[in-house]
């Protein structure tokens, strides 16, 4: 199993080569030194309920993965729950969502670095998170 995993790694990696070699990148360009999660110290710990709001992120370097934890509750089947990384750029990423219907209600969810969209970002410039709860709870 071990030797099967380290083929599937070097695969992807020649098939990684490759394409940044037709694209005329260098694996410098295309595999980023810093490839762990920024943390934005200026996030404090908050709370959204039954909202949309947007949380600033005040931070001036560009990052390559942004992710998201604390603990999900939905007070409805209805429920709905979704985080949104919006950058300098203009763009929008997909950091987490959830449906209430999915899941037991009044159960606490804890989420712990999730990142859907946002695993692998090209040096973005982070702006603000959205984050819109529709009867459920968020805390951080």
């Amino acid at each position: 199993m071990k030797k099967l995993i380290t083929r599937l790694v070097q695969f992807w990696i020649a098939l990684l080569v490759g394409i940044t070699n037709l694209l005329g990148l260098s694996a410098q360009e295309a595999i980023p030194l810093r490839l762990h999660t920024t943390k934005i110290p200026t996030v404090k710990n908050f709370s959204v309920e039954n909202t949309s709001t947007k949380v600033p992120l005040n931070e001036a370097n560009a990052i390559y993965c942004f992710s998201i934890s604390g603990v999900l509750t939905f007070n409805s089947s209805d429920g709905y729950f979704k985080a949104v990384l919006h950058t300098t750029s203009g763009h929008e990423y997909l950091v987490y969502r959830e449906v209430g219907v999915l899941n037991s209600i009044n159960t606490p969810i804890v989420l712990n670095d999730v990142c859907y969209e946002t695993a692998s970002l090209n040096q973005e410039k982070p702006t603000f998170l959205e984050i819109e709860a529709t009867q459920c709870t968020f805390q951080r």
